[in-house]
Parts: structure tokens; C-alpha cells; sequence
């Protein structure tokens, strides 16, 4: 076959289709960065409504990391009072409670060892957060929740 006389065997003209598609797919992040370069800064329309909104986490002996996850949620640029930060204690056996309640977020404890973990801690949190959002004001966010029965010593 002559293509093969000056080098453009099948992989060879494979990996240049495959170089043409990317290119071309591509492309177009040229073609913008030269748009912003020539008019400046995009600015979006104002929003006509701010949304309300909830972030949850679920921690277990997140003590060294919590207080600032929580500090840079909070410091994002949106109306505070709009915001609301859950963070679910999920048999924590340091002070992760009193780190994320100091940088501002709701806290619950949760002590059950049997059902550990992110799908149980969100669990609680759903069922919790409507009427934390409604009596957010009243609410203590030290509230200790505990999925197993207490019993008392007889």
C-alpha cells in the first residue's frame, strides 16, 4: 500500500483521527477565552429570588477539620440568615460537637454504635431539619439525639 511508504500506517492514521476529534471538541475553550480576553467580565443578572438553603454533614471525630468547613461554608457570599449549616455527631469520642456548634452550625449528637455511619446520620438529620428550619430560632443546637431506648436501672 503507497500510505505505508511515507509512514502513515492504520495506528498511525487512527491516533490522527482521534487528534482531529479532540481538537475540534475542544476548540471552543479558545474561542471563549478569547471572547472574555476582548469583553472583559461576564456579570450575571441579579437572582429574583434568593434561595434558602441547608448544607449537612455528617462527622464522626472530625474534631481538627470541622470548625473550618464550617467557618467557609458560612463565609460564602450569600445572605447568612439564608443559610443554615446541620452537622450530625456520629458517636464522636472527641470535641467535633463543640467545634462545629463554635463556628456557628446546628449540632446533633448521635450515639447509636450499632447503626453507624453517613446514610444513618442523614437519616436523622432529614427527619430533624423541617422542624429545625421552622423553630430555628427556638431550637437549642445542643440537642442530644440517641436512636437507642434508654433504660432505667431498677
Amino acid at each position: 500500500m503507497e500510505f505505508n511508504r511515507i509512514g502513515l500506517t492504520p495506528i498511525v492514521i487512527f491516533n490522527m483521527v482521534v487528534w482531529l476529534f479532540f481538537t475540534l471538541a475542544y476548540f471552543y475553550q479558545f474561542v471563549y477565552l478569547i471572547r472574555v480576553a476582548a469583553r472583559g467580565t461576564v456579570k450575571l443578572p441579579a437572582a429574583k429570588k434568593l434561595h434558602r438553603y441547608a448544607f449537612f454533614i455528617s462527622a464522626h471525630n472530625e474534631e481538627p477539620v470541622i470548625g473550618n468547613l464550617v467557618r467557609s461554608i458560612l463565609a460564602q457570599d450569600y445572605p447568612r440568615e439564608l443559610m443554615d449549616v446541620f452537622v450530625v455527631c456520629d458517636a464522636c469520642t472527641d470535641n467535633t460537637h463543640e467545634e462545629a456548634e463554635r463556628a456557628g452550625a446546628i449540632v446533633w449528637d448521635r450515639n447509636d454504635l450499632a447503626r453507624r455511619g453517613k446514610s444513618w446520620a442523614m437519616a436523622l438529620t432529614a427527619s430533624s431539619t423541617s422542624m429545625a428550619t421552622s423553630t430555628r430560632a427556638s431550637l437549642c443546637s445542643t440537642q442530644t439525639i440517641s436512636s437507642r431506648p434508654t433504660t432505667s436501672a431498677s
